[in-house]
């Protein structure tokens, strides 16, 4: 009994006790933790926002993209339905003569030669300098018809072929869209605005020069609606073909260095009563958060974006549109400013372009 005794305590003498963690372990195991905790507590922070950003400017240039595909579809449809008749040795004939309110003139009218004789107009222009088509817009604008069959009449809404008066521009406003009974503050921003005039109200037949839509314009119910916020420059420089680019003067460019492009005037020119065979098109789209950090609270636009819109005559003189761009992006990133330009060359189908 008693050797078994001793060999049992010596047994559990020999033996390793179990030994627990100290304070000391326990507060670093937690620091350590709660490092690891934080980390990952910031990683899922900073990837939230950047999904929420990511998701918001793909959503906000979405909207432009699909504005900008509106506006050169469109635009690739504009036709003038030219042809030949007689014309004085002015360029006029005797329509345009009778519209130009000379009845003298008209009722001795004597033609001289065959020329161009459209119905319809083609117009494009710059913002400033005593050439704005249009009091509101910002950067430039375009007016034309083209055969996009809308009418708000019953009766006429299965005519695909209708020509309906459209124009594209950008302005600085409130959303007039917002239901009345929505109270709140009225929003304002760059926004491009849709010049759509139904078929049955098309008055381009019966007025000269640009009263067509700047009579409809100034109406009490314009026919215009905004196709997306967030615009701040659209641009429009009517071209010559790609070989006529390539040569050392383009007919075109040398006809309207200003990007100032009218069907209607500049008599026994190269433009007069001809769609030019391209228009090259310039969107620039900023998101929303940058929209609302430099918005106003009157129709008055936000100074910083209008100032990298205008300084040093931007947008002015064709030859300089790669210049400008450059600097307009410039600016808008020096602002951080996220923005995206839209760009390309839109094929006039109905051109008959011709040097004589």
């Amino acid at each position: 009994m008693t050797s078994i005794r001793s060999t049992h305590s010596r047994s559990l003498g020999g033996g390793r006790s179990s030994r627990a963690f100290s304070l000391v372990e326990l507060q670093v195991s937690l620091v350590i933790f709660l490092l690891l905790l934080g980390l990952l507590f910031g990683l899922t922070q900073q990837t939230t926002q950047v999904f929420r950003t990511t998701s918001g400017q793909m959503e906000a240039f979405r909207s432009a993209r699909a504005a900008f595909e509106t506006i050169t579809r469109n635009l690739s449809l504009a036709t003038l339905n030219n042809y030949y008749d007689y014309v004085d040795a002015t360029g006029r004939t005797r329509a345009e003569v009778i519209q130009g309110g000379d009845a003298t003139l008209a009722s001795s009218f004597s033609p001289a030669t065959y020329g161009r004789v459209s119905d319809m107009h083609f117009v494009c222009g710059r913002q400033g300098g005593g050439t704005t088509l249009y009091t509101r817009q910002i950067t430039h604008s375009v007016f034309f018809q083209a055969p996009l069959g809308f009418s708000q009449a019953g009766a006429l809404s299965t005519l695909e072929n209708m020509v309906n008066a459209c124009g594209y521009y950008v302005e600085y406003s409130a959303d007039t869209s917002q239901p009345g009974f929505v109270a709140s503050a009225p929003v304002y921003r760059y926004r491009l605005m849709e010049f759509m005039q139904p078929a049955e109200q098309l008055s381009v037949f019966s007025s000269g020069g640009t009263s067509w839509f700047t009579d409809a314009l100034s109406g009490a119910t314009p026919p215009v609606h905004q196709v997306a916020p967030n615009i701040i420059a659209l641009l429009f420089l009517p071209r010559s073909s790609s070989a006529d680019s390539a040569a050392s003067s383009d007919p075109i460019l040398t006809a309207i260095p200003d990007f100032i492009y009218d069907s209607r005037a500049s008599l026994n020119s190269a433009v007069h009563h001809q769609l030019p065979p391209l228009v090259e098109v310039v969107m620039v789209a900023i998101d929303e958060a940058s929209a609302t950090r430099f918005a106003t609270a009157n129709a008055t636009p936000p100074t910083v974006i209008q100032n990298a819109l205008t300084a040093s005559g931007r947008f002015q003189t064709a030859s300089r549109l790669e210049a400008d761009l450059r600097d307009l992006e410039r600016d808008l990133t020096d602002q951080r400013i996220t923005f995206r330009t839209f760009r390309t060359i839109v094929p006039m189908r109905n051109s008959k372009w011709s040097r004589q």
